[in-house]
């Protein structure tokens, strides 16, 4: 995944991640794809983070609980939260 401004999209399909809300502990799910839907439109940052564009919030592992199955969130971008750091 290039840095900058982005969807994820599940391939051969037109299904988003979506952030089921614009505040802590919002969940995250599959939606269709809709062009310049804000809850879609994520930055992936220089130090590794997802953002949720110009909202503060980031793709967060919550309590670090790497169980499979487990729901991802949005959480408020904390420097140095390993639950928020994904690799490429």
């Amino acid at each position: 995944m290039a840095y900058g401004e982005t969807t994820v999209k599940l391939t051969d399909a037109n299904s988003c991640i979506t952030a089921g809300g614009l505040k802590d502990g919002s969940r995250l799910y599959l939606e269709a794809c809709i062009p310049g839907q804000i809850a879609q439109t994520f930055y992936y940052t220089n130090d590794l983070r997802l953002a949720v564009e110009n909202h503060g919030l980031c793709v967060d592992l919550p309590s670090g609980d790497k169980t499979p199955g487990n729901s991802l969130q949005v959480w408020t971008c904390t420097d140095g939260n390993k639950n928020q750091i994904w690799s490429q």
